[in-house]
């Protein structure tokens, strides 16, 4: 607490920021959240609350401010209606269920993960149903050879199909690999694609980060999951790397559903952990500096120059999957123009500390300051941690042109 307190005093009043680029710029005036200016819609899905009603689960979902649930086969509806969440049921409970979902402001987008037959007959039932609940997305794992009649029939009521990922060592695991739902897409319309479980491809052995990467373009919709040990934990505190996973889906452009899903045992505050996280990355990862192509921010840090002003920045690091810093030079006459930035960060996370925290692989700048012929930069790792790293006085400070001789990862020292 002292050396943040230091920081702040000293470089009170030191260095001037623009309001046009500055990083806690107000939201859009439009009133919308950084997650729907990402087009991005959290949910839940409902085989979370598989020990209850799929009426309970609409609660929960709600009472988390949630807007969307995705329905899976076989839940009984409430305590009060004795059917199953399933085609077949009367129009009767249909019209019940749609009621409980408006009076608690909770939207059905997707149903899964549900069998859809390779006999055609069989299959129109099933979207005809679908299509009267107003669902967008089919999550099912039907085989390959049956995708052409399924895509045909998908095209014709609008409805997607996403081919869901059960784990490797799992019975239903034909497509536990991208590489085969990107086969079994091979030839079939943008309404075939991936349903991504994040959770089950930690469980069979692969970077979650790196299959986002190879699916881009096919992916329809999320079972979006953090895991440690195998069991599911609050996301941003597990194994999945959920936050290089959000930056990953931000950069391909991805516009869809996130439906959280627990496999083990869950707490209310496990949910709302999820939904904070989220939601907290999103503000993050909306764009909301003035920067071009967005996903990263203005930090803390500002130096006045000769030639522009220095400022550090924070953003993703899609290769490395992580949010590092880097430098940028500021036009001194006309704030809001970027000169040069770097391209590769000057400071990234490297050691277990910065790498493992409340929020895994983040460095956050907070305060640079000069002493005894040194930079003393200031700077949170992991949101856990506060770290100083150590670079000589001369690198950065004596007016420069351009960014030719910026600061590197090898002119610090860290600690913590």
């Amino acid at each position: 607490m002292i050396r943040t307190c230091l920081c702040i005093v000293m470089l009170a009043g030191a260095f001037a920021f623009s309001s046009g680029i500055c990083a806690g710029e107000e939201p859009k005036s439009d009133g919308r959240t950084a997650a729907e200016e990402l087009n991005w819609r959290l949910g839940a899905q409902a085989y979370t609350f598989r020990r209850m009603t799929f009426f309970e689960a609409v609660d929960i979902i709600s009472e988390l401010g949630m807007k969307y649930v995705e329905m899976y086969p076989g839940q009984r509806v409430s305590k009060d209606i004795d059917a199953r969440t399933q085609p077949g049921m009367s129009g009767e409970v249909m019209d019940k269920i749609k009621a409980k979902l408006k009076s608690s402001g909770v939207e059905l987008v997707n149903y899964g993960v549900a069998p859809l037959p390779g006999d055609e007959e069989k299959c129109r039932y099933i979207f005809e149903w679908a299509q009267k609940m107003g669902i967008e997305t089919i999550a099912a794992e039907s085989d390959p050879t049956d995708l052409p009649m399924i895509d045909k029939l998908a095209q014709e009521f609008g409805i997607n199909v996403a081919l869901h990922n059960h784990p490797k060592a799992s019975r239903a695991s034909q497509y536990w690999h991208p590489d085969r739902v990107l086969d079994a897409c091979k030839g079939l319309s943008k309404r075939i694609g991936a349903c991504v479980d994040t959770g089950h491809w930690v469980r069979s052995g692969l970077d979650p980060v790196e299959a986002l990467r190879k699916l881009e373009g096919r992916i329809i919709a999320l079972h979006f999951k953090d895991l440690k040990k195998g069991r599911d934990v609050p996301w941003g505190t597990g194994e999945c790397n959920a936050e290089a996973m959000l930056a990953e889906l931000k950069r391909q452009g991805f516009e869809g559903v996130f439906s959280m899903e627990y496999e083990s045992h869950w707490t209310r505050e496990d949910l709302a952990e999820c939904v904070k996280f989220f939601h907290a990355r999103c503000e993050k990862l909306a764009g909301k500096a003035v920067w071009p192509g967005g996903g990263r921010e203005a930090g803390a840090i500002a130096l006045l120059r000769n030639d522009g002003i220095l400022l550090m920045t924070q953003g993703a690091h899609h290769s490395l999957g992580a949010w590092v810093l880097r430098q940028a030079l500021i036009d001194r006459k006309d704030l809001k123009t970027l000169l040069k930035e770097q391209k590769e960060p000057f400071l990234y996370p490297e050691y277990d500390w910065e790498q493992k925290g409340f929020t895994g692989r983040t460095t956050v700048a907070n305060g640079l300051v000069p002493f005894k012929g040194q930079w003393m930069l200031y700077y949170g790792a992991a949101d856990t941690d506060l770290a100083r790293a150590e670079a000589a006085l001369a690198r950065a400070a004596a007016p420069r042109s351009g960014l030719e001789d910026a600061l590197t990862p090898n002119d610090f020292r860290k600690e913590t």
